[in-house]
């Protein structure tokens, strides 16, 4: 997206999603934002909507005025029929993506198809998958270009940073006219901050994407290897321990983000807590208690230590039996 468009950087990945919403709404003269139920994109009213439940859009709404509420549309994923049905009433200005969430190939293909056909802003949300799916983050694994992509500190080489990257099209709403005094004041929205477009941040996200550009073939192949071990590692363990349980993680196919075990129907509430103090007390520390979101800089070690933990917290989840057994 950023190869052929605009890039404006300001604080962090939230407040690039906020400053995209922004945009669609003035492109497309619309107000309706549509989100997927349960994605996370940063603490702004108008999209932590949908973050909780079920029920999504009930859930822990409190302080968000029912004003907002009642424009955002949250729908479940890979529904391309539904999609389709929200667009036709024509009052959508964007649809957000997280880039690390379960949509399949096809869905991200309807939805670039008819995001087209019905002028509504495709916003893909590459705080998480940017850099990390691949060197092209969501969008070149997806094999898609939205009209905006959002970055967050990946951007930034860890740096405090955000960046909207988008179809010029769309993006000029940011920029300055000499002369202009009519599209100044009353046209183009001004995106100023304290720690927008900060030095230490640019320098160390143009640094990183360099590296990135030079060494993706020693990285990438690198990282996906360490993601598969980490799957394989879960699967071992629930053959081990003989528990219903399997890998989860996004992309569904081949998981690259929040690598975790998913278990069987009957499972103790405590399942998950049991499996993290498993882990943090062999110095393994998942995110968010169960997660894997792997780097490339996790060594041999690393990777074996954690293997191990990951057999021992299931084999206490099966002396606890927390977990039932494996269906034969």
């Amino acid at each position: 997206c950023a190869r052929d468009g605009l890039v404006r950087a300001c604080a962090c990945g939230g407040e690039a999603i906020e400053m995209a919403t922004r945009l669609a709404r003035i492109h497309t003269g619309k107000d309706r934002v549509v989100i997927h139920e349960g994605c996370y994109h940063g603490k702004w009213e108008l999209i932590n909507v949908g973050r909780s439940g079920p029920p999504y859009g009930l859930c822990n709404v409190r302080g968000i005025p029912k004003a907002v509420r009642d424009l955002v549309t949250i729908l479940p994923y890979n529904k391309p029929d539904l999609l389709r049905k929200v667009f036709a009433k024509g009052d959508v200005a964007c649809i957000i993506l997280q880039g690390n969430a379960p949509y399949t190939k096809d869905y991200i293909k309807a939805i670039r198809e008819l995001t087209t056909e019905y002028g509504v802003v495709f916003i893909l949300d590459e705080v998480v998958s940017g850099f990390r799916y691949a060197a092209g983050g969501a969008q070149e694994y997806y094999g898609v270009t939205p009209d905006i992509a959002v970055l967050g500190k990946i951007v930034g080489g860890g740096a405090p940073i955000g960046a909207i990257c988008g179809d010029p099209e769309i993006m000029k709403y940011h920029a300055f006219r000499d002369g202009d005094d009519y599209w100044n004041r009353f046209v183009r929205i001004r995106v100023g901050g304290t720690w927008n477009a900060q030095p230490l941040s640019i320098s160390a996200g143009l640094e990183a994407m360099r590296i990135i550009d030079r060494e993706r073939d020693k990285i990438y192949p690198r990282l996906y290897e360490i993601c598969d071990r980490l799957t394989r590692y879960l699967e071992e363990a629930a053959e081990a321990s003989g528990i219903e349980a399997s890998a989860a993680g996004v992309p569904p196919e081949r998981p690259m983000v929040g690598i975790s075990p998913r278990f069987g129907s009957g499972a103790s509430p405590l399942a998950n807590y049991v499996y993290y103090l498993v882990l943090a007390n062999s110095g393994v520390h998942p995110f968010g208690g169960s997660r894997f979101i792997p780097c490339f800089k996790h060594t041999k070690e690393d990777l074996e230590r954690t293997g191990e933990a990951i057999h021992r917290a299931f084999e206490a989840l099966r002396k606890g039996k927390l977990v039932p057994p494996k269906k034969s």
